[in-house]
């Protein structure tokens, strides 16, 4: 993620979402707080303090708004972080967040 949330539109009929989450805190030296909404519902909350992959799974319900037709994800953080910023000497000036991995769908 390179900004404070991330969006993730997911087809109706989907019945799970499992998505893989990882915190750089190894550079980071602080843990992150996540939330996670599925269509305005808080459907997970966590403070990811070590840099190990952390799975968050979600039961999807049924149902979802027309005329979209897809369940609304939302994976949000309280901060971001730019190398330059914490780093001594860093010219890298990317916004950071958290690491997403690839969302697997049931």
């Amino acid at each position: 993620m390179s900004s404070t949330r991330a969006e993730i539109f997911i087809a109706e009929g989907t019945r799970s979402v499992t998505i893989p989450l990882r915190h750089a805190v190894e550079i980071f030296r602080e843990p992150v707080h996540v939330s996670i909404t599925s269509d305005g519902r808080i459907v997970d909350d966590m403070i990811l303090g070590t840099s190990d992959w952390r799975a968050s799974r979600i039961a999807m319900l049924p149902g979802v708004r027309a005329p979209a037709r897809m369940h609304r994800l939302v994976v949000a953080i309280d901060d971001v972080w730019r190398p330059a910023d914490i780093i001594a000497g860093s010219q890298d000036n990317r916004t950071l967040g958290l690491q997403i991995g690839e969302v697997r769908l049931r």
